[in-house]
């Protein structure tokens, strides 16, 4: 596959800043071009170099991707950096100082984090030190993070300890860095402080990711500037500042990371300890603290705890350390925990609930647990459990069981299963017995003393005298999970040609945790033949089992293998084949560490696999040798070079070799000469297939090969091809030439490692059945390039594991076992010849550059064919060579629009296969090549069990627009049963839509480009009703909004363009859907509820104080509305007690009595319910925004009875029991002062209000409302 790119469209700029780096630039500036992504641009900020800069930059400027800037005189390095971030346009920045460099993953890692997460303003990277004297790289050593941690983080009180990401190190989002590049502007610092930027970022948009990859290198070398001043002490001067500065300067300041800022400052100016500056914070320095208005009444337990978090991570990950375990024994004293694992734990799980998992995840808590108190015996009472999407919790929806009910009761008839269970006298039987008496499906089973020389015939001779129709043999100590029986029924009833079904599983260790989850492929015969993959779970038709004459008692330790391969050879004597053995994709089977029925020792049963193997090599007649594989209990079978044992040594037929090129001489010539100096398969011939080379040099090497072509018997020969580059035309013209009965697809950047690499693709070639044969590619550095290519990930399909070490084992050996893939890349592809001919060879129309070897590999498995991948041909590939090179250089709309055109054919034409590659499993992730476990647990579902309508909903954000009306009537529909449903805020990519497959797609407020882009592509592929959200009137805010600056100036055409790819609007009120009627041909008003579940226990307590308590609950978009009353407020504050929620303005703080600051929103239901309210106001600015509002703010307030009064316009109208008033000064005063002059009446008139709330606003009372306006008619 190639991938073309334009860069004047190129989503991101890498802005490069330089002085007097020439030595280095060139090594920063190739970094760029090595990327794996080409969607990138390069412009050189040159700040007037004295040196030979400008020398080494030129040659570059060839590349039309790469740009140059010169200063007409040095302005410094923080201005120069400032004015080039000013000019960028792009979706995405980066910067990279001249002497750094990126890692080759960079781009295409950073872009798919930000696509795929589309909230986020920037992802950052792990990086190491580059120490130019000793010409070595090593990791930094200061990160609070593991590898593991990838994905969304919360930075801000890490960054005020250290600053562990190189600016360098980050790619941003651009209209979130040029909204915070004023601040920067103004700061003192001489250098641009990375710890200000991003706690500013995430202040305004939110959190970060960590990529937990290698993104680059920091270069240390004599002439940096960062040691000028640690030489000078400006590092240790402005380090602090640089905190401070946030302290002081930020606009919208987290308390908390203001409080970790004053502690890293008040450290290094006058502390030696972290820890020391937060006691004297909290302590003697709480006046000091208090000057940044920051409650420390209210926050000083949570300043406690975060602090301690950030000193554990530290501590733990990196070689910062903040606290050792007698300093943590003494802090969890304090802080009225156990100075135990325990108390560790339950306080941590404690931070992380209110911090969130962006902050302090679960395996963290995990692994600081273990860190400090690692030889503790007791039981943490608030375990952190790692992610564990393949069990129940994670991948049923809330009634699935009854669901189940409903299905089963349906059945005329259920298949009858039966498990026999062999005893183990060392394992308690009871977790198994107890696993199968919780099936949701009853079935049969017995127990088996397996304690005798011949169990297996005893056994044998239980299973066939059960009357079952299925069977199936567990060991003590193992457990199903409670759907395995209704799962395995149900995929009986759907595939009556299944014979022999296999489950995935996990290892359930003897403490309860569930681990190492396999998550299988479908039928795999290479992979078998290199694994016994399949595994505990085998449930076989009872006749097939009697046809095989039950397990052999010869093959004791590997019978379970043994009767896999035999039955395999008796459906494929009858005709069924692979279609005879089914795969339940589904964790329903935990096998216990240790659980066996076996009494051999490990070498014995690897041996006995591996006897199982050759004699099932041998009833087929099939010449080859078996040996161990590169780890137990994997093995590798050598084919010997024809079909079966009685062919002819000689049987060698010939290959030809076609090596499409343009150019890039140095590529062809090392190609063609490895192949002839490192094949030893005698039987080849070379065809160059030339597409008008315009490099004098390559056009004399090619001649000169043309005019060799008799001498050398025809055996290498040019052809050439004119015209516009097409890769599959090419191709396909050479085989039309090709004398060979098979022919090998080759890059010209690529090249043989080892003599018999094209032994071993022919002796898989020549096997019957198969059709392609692929092989192992690697990088000049050693990593995967190729192993193999999986349908649908990261886009329409790619390579998994690449970049990881050649060693790399990959997911339960896939990265090293030879296996069926559904496509490999014609990099390196084999194939006979008539075959390729068969089904039309390349697809030189639809697919003329990329995809086509995707393409021709689907259509050959279509035709019935295996497409096998060996690790054992082994080949060096450069990898988009052509990219670097002239071939696809030129950029053009062309280009891009061929391109693009080329993935929606693709998409057009497989698309139901990639979501469901057989090579795959739908519990491993799309978005990594790493065979990661699936977190979107609806990506997982069983396509083909739909009980409920399926829905997906995009909420815009996670506050109150997107948890009214998105996140809360999912949740309570997917609690009352109504729908199969998911709410997320990840755009999902067509071969993931495709998966779920949902009938709706609600999107709320989805009007950024991307999202847009995504719009377009389910029109386009996905067959979902299409629902557009909106519940404020977003082309039209008040002036005062503090949100109007962050507004996009198109706002308009963009909602317009969103909500017309959608079916239909939905709106919250009336005024919107007048005002947007033009918006969608359907617009449809569903109103605000209050989820009970959330809402209805709490019972705010009337306090009948002196003075009543008259509240306003608000936050910084409400300030116009707060405005009005604030006259008021300060009349009343002699006569009434002034409670606020949220924010209180500085001009009233004096007058109000007490003020709680913003809790996140889970917790806003109780907080609110606490404020004990004897009278609530609502005030509303006057104006088109407010009239399109609903009256949610009643709702909140009247579901907790507290009496309202209001600003008596449209959405506070209707037959509310509430106080209206005309928004006068006087009108205001006389309300409240009237309602709080009889509080009886006042409390009576909550009860009121209360009472309306609950009997006509509850969300779970008015699910049919929302569901038929997710759904589509009918």
């Amino acid at each position: 596959m190639s991938i073309s790119h334009d860069p004047t469209h190129a989503p991101l700029t890498i802005a490069l800043t330089s002085y007097n780096y020439g030595q280095y630039i060139g090594d920063a500036i190739q970094s760029v071009i090595n990327q794996t992504s080409p969607e990138w641009r390069l412009i050189i900020y040159d700040n007037c170099s004295t040196d030979n800069t400008l020398n080494v930059i030129k040659p570059y400027l060839k590349d039309p991707r790469i740009a140059l800037v010169v200063r007409d005189h040095n302005i410094g390095p923080r201005n120069n950096l400032l004015q080039a971030l000013q000019g960028i346009t792009t979706e995405f920045v980066a910067t990279l100082q001249a002497d750094d460099f990126l890692d080759r993953t960079y781009v295409e890692m950073a872009l798919d984090a930000l696509r795929n997460h589309p909230e986020i303003p920037f992802v950052f990277f792990n990086w190491q030190h580059y120490i130019e004297q000793e010409k070595r790289a090593v990791f930094h050593n200061t990160f609070p993070f593991s590898a593991h941690r990838r994905g969304p983080v919360r930075v801000g009180p890490y960054l005020t300890v250290v600053n562990f990401v190189p600016l360098h190190m980050a790619v941003f989002r651009s209209r979130c860095l040029l909204s915070c590049l004023n601040y920067l502007a103004d700061s003192p610092l001489n250098q641009l402080g990375e710890q200000f930027l991003l706690k500013i970022l995430e202040d305004a948009y939110g959190w970060g990711y960590y990529s937990g990859t290698l993104g680059g290198a920091w270069r240390r070398h004599s002439g940096q500037l960062t040691n000028e001043h640690v030489a000078t002490s400006v590092a240790s001067i402005e380090e602090p500042l640089e905190r401070h500065w946030y302290a002081t300067h930020a606009p919208n300041p987290d308390p908390v990371n203001v409080f970790m800022a004053l502690a890293g400052f008040t450290r290094l100016s006058s502390h030696a300890d972290y820890l020391a500056a937060i006691d004297w914070l909290l302590g003697k320095g709480s006046r000091y603290i208090e000057s940044f208005d920051i409650p420390l009444d209210q926050w000083s337990g949570r300043f406690y705890s975060v602090a301690l978090a950030v000193a554990l991570k530290f501590s733990t990950y990196s070689t910062v350390t903040l606290l050792d375990s007698k300093l943590l024994q003494e802090w969890l004293m304090r802080m009225e925990c156990a100075p135990t694992r325990d108390g560790l734990a339950i306080l941590l799980n404690q931070v992380k609930a209110r911090e969130g998992e962006t902050f302090l995840s679960a395996d963290e808590i995990l692994d600081v647990s273990n860190r400090f108190f690692p030889d503790s015996l007791e039981s943490l009472q608030a375990p952190a459990q790692p992610l564990t999407p393949w069990l129940p919790a994670a991948r049923w929806s809330p009634t699935e069981a009854a669901w189940a009910q409903e299905e089963t009761a349906a059945w005329v008839e259920a298949p009858r299963l039966h498990f026999t269970v062999l005893e183990n006298p060392n394992i308690s039987l009871q977790p198994t017995t107890e696993s199968l008496q919780m099936q949701w499906l009853a079935s049969h089973w017995q127990s088996l003393s397996a304690s005798g020389d011949d169990f297996l015939t005893v056994a044998n001779a239980a299973l066939e005298e059960t009357s079952a129709d299925w069977i199936a043999l567990m060991d003590a100590g193992d457990q199903l999970a409670p759907d395995a029986s209704f799962r395995i029924a149900q995929a009986i009833r759907k595939h009556p040609q299944w014979q022999l079904i296999y489950t995935d599983e996990d290892n359930l260790t003897p403490d309860g945790q569930h681990i190492n989850p396999h998550c299988k492929p479908d039928f795999n015969l290479d992979y078998l033949r290199s694994l016994p993959y399949t595994g505990g779970l085998l449930f076989i038709r009872k006749d097939l089992f009697a046809a095989l004459g039950g397990f052999d008692p010869e093959a004791e330790g590997a019978e379970d293998y043994d009767l896999v391969l035999r039955a395999w050879e008796h459906l494929q004597a009858a005709g069924t084949g692979d279609a005879g053995i089914g795969h339940i994709p589904e964790v329903l089977y935990h096998r216990l560490q240790g659980s066996s029925h076996c009494r051999k020792s490990i070498p014995e049963i690897l041996a006995a696999g591996q006897s199982a193997l050759e004699r099932h090599l041998q009833r087929l007649e099939i010449a080859a040798e078996v040996h161990p594989g590169p780890f137990p209990p994997s093995f590798r079978v050598r084919y010997a070079l024809s079909a079966t044992p009685s062919a002819t040594p000689s049987a060698t037929p010939l290959v030809s070799i076609i090596i499409p090129t343009r150019d890039q001489l140095g590529f062809l010539q090392r190609c063609i000469e490895s192949v002839i100096e490192k094949t030893r398969y005698p039987a080849y011939e070379i065809l160059v297939v030339d597409n008008d080379s315009q490099d004098p040099e390559a056009q004399r090497y090619l001649d000169l090969l043309a005019e060799q072509e008799e001498s050398l018997g025809g055996r290498l020969r040019v052809l050439r091809y004119p015209g516009a580059f097409n890769f599959s035309a090419m191709n396909n013209q050479a085989v039309g030439a090709a004398r060979g009965e098979y022919v090998l697809l080759l890059n010209n950047d690529t090249a043989a490692l080892h003599e018999d690499w094209l032994d071993e693709m022919m002796s898989h070639a020549l096997r019957p059945g198969v059709g392609i044969v692929g092989a192992k590619l690697l990088y000049p550095d050693g990593r995967i390039q190729h192993a193999g290519v999986i349908l649908g990930m990261k886009g329409p399909a790619e390579h998994p594991f690449i970049g990881r070490p050649p060693e790399d084992r990959g997911y339960f050996g896939r990265a090293q076992l030879t296996q069926d893939y559904s496509a490999v890349t014609a990099a390196c592809l084999l194939v006979r010849k008539e075959i390729f001919q068969t089904v039309g060879g390349l697809d030189e129309e639809r697919f003329q550059v990329s995809y086509n070897d995707v393409d021709l590999c689907l259509k050959v498995r279509e035709a019935g064919h295996r497409i096998v991948w060996t690790p054992w041909a082994m080949l060096l590939h450069e990898g988009s060579a052509s990219q670097k090179g002239e071939v696809e250089q030129r950029p053009s709309a062309q280009k891009l629009a061929r391109f693009a055109a080329e993935k929606t054919a693709f998409y057009d034409r497989w698309l139901p296969q990639l979501a469901f590659d057989p090579a795959y499993n739908r519990h491993l992730s799309l978005v990594s090549t790493d065979f990661l476990l699936e977190d979107q647990p609806p990506l997982s579902w069983d396509p083909a069990w739909r009980p409920r309508p399926r829905v997906l909903v995009h909420s815009a954000d996670r506050e109150g627009c997107g948890e009214y009306r998105i996140i809360a009537p999912m949740r309570a529909l997917r609690t009352a049963g109504r729908l199969q449903g998911w709410e997320t805020m990840r755009i999902f990519e067509p071969a993931e839509m495709e998966r779920f497959s949902p009938d709706s797609i609600v999107l709320q407020r989805q009007m950024e480009w991307p999202q847009i882009e995504a719009l377009e592509r389910h029109r386009r592929f996905s067959k979902a009703f299409r629902v557009f959200e909106i519940d404020d009137l977003i082309t039209n805010l008040p002036t005062k909004s503090v949100h109007k600056a962050s507004i996009h100036k198109d706002i308009a055409k963009r909602f317009r363009k969103a909500a017309g790819l959608c079916n239909r609007l939905v709106v919250a009120t009336e005024p919107l859907a007048r005002a947007y009627a033009g918006f969608s041909d359907e617009v449809r008003v569903v109103p605000n509820y209050l989820e009970r579940a959330r809402w209805d226990g709490l019972a705010p307590r009337r306090r009948g104080g002196p003075k009543p308590r008259v509240g306003w609950a608000g936050g910084v978009g409400h300030t116009g509305d707060l405005e009005l009353v604030a006259d008021v407020v300060r009349e009343l504050a002699k006569e009434v007690d002034w409670v606020f929620f949220g924010l209180c303005p500085d001009a009233l703080r004096a007058y109000v009595q007490e003020f709680y600051p913003g809790v996140p929103l889970p917790q806003y239901p109780a907080k609110l319910a606490s404020l004990d309210l004897d009278l609530a106001i609502a005030p509303l600015e006057d104006n088109p925004f407010n009239e399109a509002k609903s009256h949610l703010r009643l709702l909140e307030y009247g579901v907790l009875g507290y009496p309202v009064v209001c600003s008596d316009l449209t959405p506070y109208q209707g037959d509310f029991p509430v106080w209206r008033v005309a928004n006068r000064y006087r009108d205001w005063i006389k309300a409240i002062r009237e309602a709080v002059s009889d509080r009886d009446a006042l409390a009576r008139q909550g009860d009121l209000l209360r009472e309306k709330v609950r009997q006509q606003w509850l969300l779970e009372d008015h699910l049919d409302v929302w569901l038929q306006a997710w759904l589509p008619r009918g």
